[in-house]
């Protein structure tokens, strides 16, 4: 019995570390102290992994509770399970860090088009400008000399 219990708890950890080395696509990133690599993962896989690492937070809790000899091999994935919970987190706070640095580039993006469109008028007006005084100055020469 407990011998199948171990098993099933093993699956179900090394399911959930697997799930942080597949990329898919989301905008979340996080990365390892020992080896760098970027994972990116949408909210609602966040989502899931944040719920599976509860239920199985509270399945490790009722096993501690019936299980002294196996005490050891639980608190070892409790351990591991605190890693990826502390991994989510960190994901979960570099998604809110690039959403809030996206919300700034973008309104950066628009003052920069807002003072582009308005050098482009500026200089379309000085164009004219400039126009209209060689105009003028080439009638004025042609009147001139006329006389």
């Amino acid at each position: 019995m407990w011998k199948a219990v171990k098993i099933f708890c093993l699956c179900l950890a090394l399911s959930c570390s697997s799930a942080f080395v597949l990329p898919s696509q989301a905008a979340s990133t996080i990365a390892t102290t020992q080896q760098k690599q970027t994972v990116t993962i949408s909210e609602s896989q966040l989502s899931n992994l944040k719920r599976t690492a509860s239920e199985l937070r509270m399945k490790l809790e009722l096993l501690n509770s019936n299980s002294q000899a196996d005490k050891k091999r639980l608190e070892e994935l409790n351990q591991q399970l605190q890693t990826y919970e502390n991994q989510i987190n960190q994901a979960q706070t570099s998604l809110a860090n690039a959403q809030t640095y996206l919300t700034n580039l973008t309104a950066n993006l628009e003052k920069l088009g807002t003072q582009v469109n308005e050098l482009e008028h500026k200089l379309a007006v000085k164009n004219r400008q400039n126009k209209t005084g060689w105009t003028v100055a080439g009638i004025a020469l042609l009147m001139a000399v006329t006389k």
